[in-house]
């Protein structure tokens, strides 16, 4: 079988978490009284660009052997690798689907081309849940495992067959670690780093066919470095989306949301963040200024909650020493 090099992991620019719907060819499924059956094809339109249906074949029955019910994806409640859920009982769609759909039906029998040399089949088809446009395939490849790659490369499909270009590419395929496992496997990377244990609290992990994003919080720029730096060369990894915020970012956030509002412009207002929770401590002169500054905080994006410890002194027209998230005080530079 003609094998190509595994894909260099690449970090990109931050980029919005893809929310996806995965189909594994004969993979379970079930209707919504819980019936179990079996993914047996998955139809797209004649464009070969989204997804329209899934055929299922249930389990029990002698009659039922062979027997294919297509359910629409706006029937689909949920898409994953493990199992897929439909809205509908097994009754509904033989009584209301019994038209089979127009399109390309693929199966585990579709073959995969790469630069026209025969490479595996198709094991798993993953398609952006808002388009339903195919966004990524995995590629059962026999003795070398499962492989992904993105739909970027499709060059043509039917059902008979798709074909992938690697367009001079040497890195198109990567190898393919479940969602949960290749998870954990960044879980641990990140906490065998010592200087990373704290920050791991604030972080957030979503993995979808080697499409990794990092979602959350981290307390510097050099950590959110880290962590990337952390996850070279792991297993797994196509894509890495490193979306995390750094606690100067978030102080810088609500500090220029407040500067901007003028019912706390000319507070003294001392922000400090950990991991997305700001705490807010000083003097005002009302408490609407109190709650003004708690509602400002609270509605900017980059902030994950709100702790408001600002004392209200109508004669307060200072800031007192500043104290940290744990309460000690800051060390005034040249103090003792």
């Amino acid at each position: 079988m003609e094998t190509s090099e595994t894909a260099t992991p690449t970090t990109t620019a931050p980029a919005a978490l893809t929310r996806v719907s995965v189909f594994r060819l004969g993979g379970p499924a079930q209707t919504s009284e819980g019936e179990p059956a079996t993914i047996a094809q998955v139809v797209m339109d004649v464009s070969g660009q989204a997804v329209t249906h899934i055929g299922v074949r249930f389990n029990g029955g002698f009659f039922s052997r062979g027997q294919v019910s297509y359910a629409p994806f706006d029937v689909i409640v949920e898409a994953t690798a493990d199992l897929v859920t439909l809205a509908v009982s097994r009754q509904e769609l033989d009584e209301q689907m019994k038209a089979t759909p127009t399109g390309f039906k693929l199966t585990v029998e579709t073959q995969v081309l790469l630069d026209n040399k025969r490479v595996g089949r198709v094991s798993q088809l993953i398609f952006e849940a808002e388009t339903q446009h195919l966004w990524r395939l995995v590629i059962d490849r026999g003795l070398s495992g499962e492989w992904s790659a993105p739909a970027s490369a499709v060059s043509q499909l039917d059902a008979r067959q798709i074909s992938l270009t690697s367009a001079g590419s040497k890195s198109l395929f990567t190898p393919y670690v479940p969602d949960h496992d290749l998870a954990e496997d960044i879980h641990r990377a990140i906490e065998n780093y010592t200087r990373l244990r704290v920050d791991l609290g604030g972080v957030r992990i979503h993995v979808t066919a080697g499409v990794v994003w990092l979602e959350g919080y981290v307390s510097s720029e050099l950590n959110r470095r880290l962590v990337a730096d952390q996850l070279l060369g792991l297993h797994g990894i196509a894509e890495l989306h490193n979306n995390l915020l750094t606690d100067t970012e978030v102080a810088s956030a609500v500090s220029q949301a407040l500067a901007r509002d003028p019912r706390t412009a000319h507070g003294y207002i001392g922000i400090y963040p950990a991991l997305g929770v700001v705490h807010l401590r000083g003097v005002v002169p009302t408490n609407d200024m109190r709650q003004a500054a708690e509602e400002i905080a609270r509605a900017t994006p980059e902030v994950a909650s709100v702790v408001n410890e600002i004392h209200v002194n109508p004669s307060g027209d200072v800031l007192p020493v500043m104290a940290g998230v744990t309460g000690d005080e800051d060390r005034v530079p040249g103090g003792a």
